[in-house]
């Protein structure tokens, strides 16, 4: 399951910039 797909549901706001957002987080906890 796609975290994002997962989360917009529960984060309705992030639904425009979700993957956007989960890109920068992967990068930066990498």
């Amino acid at each position: 399951v796609d975290v994002v797909t997962w989360l917009t549901p529960r984060f309705p706001f992030l639904s425009s910039n979700s993957r956007i957002i989960f890109q920068i987080v992967v990068v930066l906890w990498k």
